[in-house]
């Protein structure tokens, strides 16, 4: 029988999880308005922006994928959440102040938000490092094949979204 800490573990998880897919969706839709509004005036798609696109459909992937390991109480969300906090460092710290935000800066409000989720992101880094440290995550080896399976399938099916869009929608 699941405790309290089993079912948050597995909320936050979710919670992840959808944030991933949302921010997929967000990141691939940014990418088609790029696209478009440069194809009507004629040109091609700013090259910054759309390596912007790729990175955070990267990064949204990451979040995904720790959060789909984290419902299935995975040790390797730990190293997956681990990966997605460093990257948002990189990101939010060096790319995006010294590249991608150079010609067309964030509002300080869009900012402030993107550092606040980076913070509750932070926080729940550390919450998945504590259950792996306590024991309360199990390791791939040990998975029922049926859970490692589901796992990895949502993560291929969201690459594979992810990747065939993109493709479809390259100028």
């Amino acid at each position: 029988m699941p405790d309290i800490t089993d079912i948050i573990l597995r909320l936050v998880g979710a919670f992840y999880a959808f944030a991933g897919v949302v921010a997929t969706r967000a990141a691939m839709t940014s990418y088609f308005m790029d696209t478009a509004i440069a194809a009507i005036g004629g040109g091609r798609a700013d090259p910054v922006e759309r390596q912007r696109s790729y990175w955070l459909i990267a990064a949204a992937w990451l979040v995904f994928a720790g959060g789909a390991a984290l419902i299935a109480g995975l040790d390797t969300a730990r190293w997956l959440f681990l990966a997605s906090a460093a990257g948002q460092v990189i990101y939010i710290f060096a790319l995006a102040p010294m590249y991608f935000d150079k010609v067309d800066p964030p509002d300080p409000a869009g900012r402030r938000q993107t550092t606040n989720a980076f913070v509750i992101y932070v926080a729940a880094t550390a919450l998945v490092m504590w259950a792996a440290a306590a024991g309360r995550l199990i390791p791939v080896a040990e998975a029922p094949p049926m859970v490692l399976a589901a796992v990895v399938t949502a993560c291929l099916a969201l690459a594979v979204y992810a990747a065939r869009y993109m493709v479809l929608r390259r100028n």
